[in-house]
């Protein structure tokens, strides 16, 4: 890492941190007095950060469009940007900058957030950590597009980690940076204690329950990712399967020893985690906070050219609500069953019937998305189909 990229990088770090203490100096404020004296100041930090959101689009489509040897252009030895994929990262970044700006200016796009997230779910729309949370989201899914695109896609991206290696102590950096966002976002040392933000957070010791728990949705989990893969397989086209096994194959073959898998497991299985699940879900609720977190990490499954990135948003979404429908029920039974286990008493009929009833329900999940991938698949044909005759008319 160059000089410039690293001030650049401690810049954009501290940016990001005064605006979350600055939300949550906002919301103590709040509390405290019923006014908000830092509010005009964060609202002009996230219209920053959506200025800054729409400037990513806009130069990786400059990258993907000056001739080489320009001042702008690429290196050389940089993998070539395709101006198609360039333009979708554009596409993304307009929209998740222009969303910033609605739910910063509007409050009644906050209010619709609300309706649309439920009564379950602890969104405030007159929170400024909130806002500034959704804000934070669409910024990081800007980057990634960005970076996917500017680094060639699945493919570039394994022949950069292939070069130059997982650090490990970049992997820790990045684990201990979700764990710091985390506990700065529900405000540690500003409008709660310690013992608060570990509650808030849900750090706790495991119980017999949570072990039981765990383990029978990680196993349904395990299956339903083999069922998501045979429906990739299904509806990619061989060519970039075979691209995307020889990616994964290049990225598994980085980590090459003990410390670094440990790092890798522990930064995902910690620091993801408690940014994810702990911070964000119990505001935003599971479905959208697992669509995200999907999105975030589908440049390690995608290749550069999908085959259509309706059948990607169809299956994310009905994916996160089938897990949302059926691990409830699982938790539920599994727990019942140990409490049962742990009284002595039997096993009802009806609670092997609820665990039977959850599995029927993600078999059922899992074939509906298939349906609906495959036919928005073909929809996305036709119209491709419809675009090239018209198009083949037009020149004739």
């Amino acid at each position: 890492m160059d000089s410039f990229t690293l001030i650049l990088s401690v810049v954009a770090l501290l940016y990001i941190g005064g605006t979350i203490y600055l939300a949550n100096v906002q919301e103590r404020e709040k509390s405290q007095s019923g006014t908000a004296r830092s509010g005009r100041l964060l609202n002009w930090l996230l219209y920053g950060i959506a200025a800054v959101i729409l400037y990513l689009g806009l130069n990786v489509v400059a990258v993907a469009t000056l001739a080489p040897g320009s001042v702008a252009a690429p290196e050389p030895e940089s993998p070539p940007v395709s101006v198609t994929a360039a333009l979708v990262a554009l596409v993304v970044s307009a929209l998740a900058s222009a969303v910033s700006i609605l739910v910063v200016a509007s409050p009644a796009t906050r209010l619709a957030i609300r309706r649309a997230l439920g009564s379950s779910v602890r969104y405030d729309p007159d929170s400024g950590v909130h806002t500034t949370g959704i804000v934070m989201a669409l910024a990081l899914l800007a980057v990634v597009a960005a970076q996917f695109v500017l680094g060639g896609g699945i493919v570039g991206l394994a022949e950069m980690i292939e070069t130059s290696g997982i650090s490990l102590g970049e992997v820790t950096f990045t684990g201990l940076l979700w764990v710091v966002v985390a506990l700065l976002g529900v405000g540690l040392a500003v409008r709660r204690t310690l013992p608060a933000v570990l509650e808030r957070l849900g750090l706790r010791a495991p119980t017999r329950q949570d072990i039981t728990a765990g383990i029978g949705v990680g196993l349904l989990l395990y299956l339903l990712s083999i069922a998501v893969l045979a429906v990739w397989s299904a509806v990619v086209p061989p060519e970039q399967l075979l691209e995307q096994t020889a990616a994964a194959e290049q990225l598994g073959q980085a980590i090459n020893s003990l410390p670094l898998v440990l790092a890798v497991s522990l930064t995902a299985a910690v620091g993801e985690e408690i940014f994810f699940r702990g911070a964000m879900q119990p505001v935003f609720g599971m479905v959208p906070v697992s669509i995200f977190f999907a999105l975030l990490h589908t440049q390690y499954v995608l290749p550069l050219r999908l085959p259509c990135p309706a059948v990607v948003t169809v299956l994310a979404v009905r994916g996160a609500v089938a897990v949302e429908r059926v691990a409830a029920p699982v938790v539920e039974v599994l727990a019942a069953l140990d409490a049962r286990r742990q009284s002595g008493a039997r096993v009802l009929v009806a609670d092997a019937r609820a665990a039977v009833a959850a599995v029927v329900g993600a078999v059922v999940g899992v074939r509906r998305a298939v349906r609906d991938a495959r036919a928005v698949d073909r929809l996305a044909a036709a119209v491709a189909n419809g675009a090239v005759r018209a198009a083949d008319g037009g020149a004739g």
